[in-house]
């Protein structure tokens, strides 16, 4: 359920919208500057989040707000900054699962990804002091969110490097296990979160 409250959105957060060619519409995107991103001249690694609408702003919130914002600014010197990309609708399934579900349907996960590799990626790194090497590029998400940060740090090593994800939903694309027994992710880290007060306040 959405809640229309006032909005608890950091100063630090940014919205801006950008168009998505292979997904044919557009995407708003809310952006987490480190706090001292203004009087600094660093670079800073990002983490990509999927459903922006829950993670810095009550008055957007679909599951509840995950108060990433508010944590960020608890640091006196933020080692990174966070972005989020809304997924509202009966888009979200198509575009957060590579597969399609005999049910559910699905499957423009690639598309999704190419979205984020070719077109925002790009306007971040020329736009903000963010760091571009995928060592420096994270992926962090529950749910379907979880999914295809999974499937896209296994998929595309060249792009993505780390992945936190809790409660995803791998029964709806079983596929993914497929793709790891037929790949060498030796080289790909896999982070495991929990949901609790010592990740999220």
């Amino acid at each position: 359920m959405k809640i229309n409250g006032q909005s608890t959105a950091s100063k630090q957060v940014i919205t801006f919208t950008i168009e998505a060619p292979q997904l044919d519409t557009a995407k708003k995107i809310w952006l987490y500057l480190a706090k001292d991103y203004e009087n600094s001249k660093k670079a800073y690694p990002v983490i990509y989040m999927h459903d922006t609408q829950n993670l810095f702003n009550i008055k957007t919130l679909c599951f509840g707000e995950w108060r990433v914002d508010e944590y960020l600014d608890s640091f006196t010197t933020n080692k990174s900054t966070s972005l989020g990309i809304n997924h509202v609708g009966e888009k979200r399934i198509d575009e957060l699962t590579p597969y399609s579900h005999e049910k559910y349907s699905g499957g423009k996960g690639d598309y999704y990804l190419s979205f984020i590799k070719k077109i925002l990626k790009l306007h971040i790194h020329q736009n903000y002091r963010i760091l571009s090497q995928p060592n420096h590029t994270n992926l962090f998400d529950l749910s379907l969110g979880g999914l295809i940060s999974f499937y896209a740090v296994i998929k595309y090593p060249e792009s993505f490097s780390k992945a936190g994800i809790f409660s995803s939903v791998f029964w709806t694309n079983l596929e993914v296990f497929e793709l790891v027994e037929n790949l060498d992710i030796s080289n790909n880290i896999i982070t495991n979160c929990e949901h609790n007060e010592k990740f999220w306040p």
